[in-house]
């Protein structure tokens, strides 16, 4: 519950986004992941912002995902692991979370990306405080053909050689920020 008290204090700024990014290995050079102005930005971004240093990863990602998006330990909102495919187990909808809150400040709010805390109807990130949803619910994806969600509507994608998810992935979160 330390994050959610951060937000006690917060008020409407210009922006909020918070990240998780998988397989960070000791090591990785950031030149490896971004281009050079992306990596300025990132930086300016961190030296502007707000900060969150201590944060304990899971070794895997359900438990991760749900960490972040409560402020809670995984065993404390009794997250097992993983969440599988089709199953009846997801995010508790009863816990408070970090898009929840931050829209009783006024902010709106979208997740990108990978969501693997549970695919039922019930766990889905609209029913858990976000606006919209744009990603793959599981623990995987293909990157170049994805199994993708527009809120809970699959996404038919054109086969291309110049598609790719994480690219797609930036271009809705840009149109996210530029909506504002």
């Amino acid at each position: 519950r330390v994050l959610m008290t951060e937000f006690d204090a917060l008020s409407k700024r210009e922006g909020f986004a918070p990240g998780l990014a998988g397989r960070w290995r000791p090591g990785l050079r950031e030149s490896a992941l971004f281009d050079r102005n992306a990596i300025h930005e990132i930086h300016r971004m961190a030296r502007e912002g707000m900060k969150l240093t201590s944060f304990y990863a899971a070794p895997v990602c359900s438990v991760s995902r749900a960490q972040l998006l409560t402020g809670c330990y995984g065993a404390r909102i009794s997250v097992p692991g993983v969440y599988g495919p089709g199953g009846k187990q997801g995010l508790n909808p009863a816990e408070h979370t970090i898009a929840e809150r931050l829209k009783e400040r006024g902010y709106a709010t979208q997740c990108i990306g990978k969501w693997h805390v549970g695919d039922q109807p019930e766990f889905l990130p609209t029913r858990q405080g976000f606006d919209r949803f744009y990603g793959f619910l599981g623990g995987e994806t293909n990157q170049w053909a994805p199994a993708i969600f527009d809120g809970v509507v699959p996404v038919e994608h054109q086969q291309s050689a110049d598609y790719h998810f994480t690219t797609d992935m930036t271009d809705q979160a840009i149109n996210c920020v530029s909506a504002q």
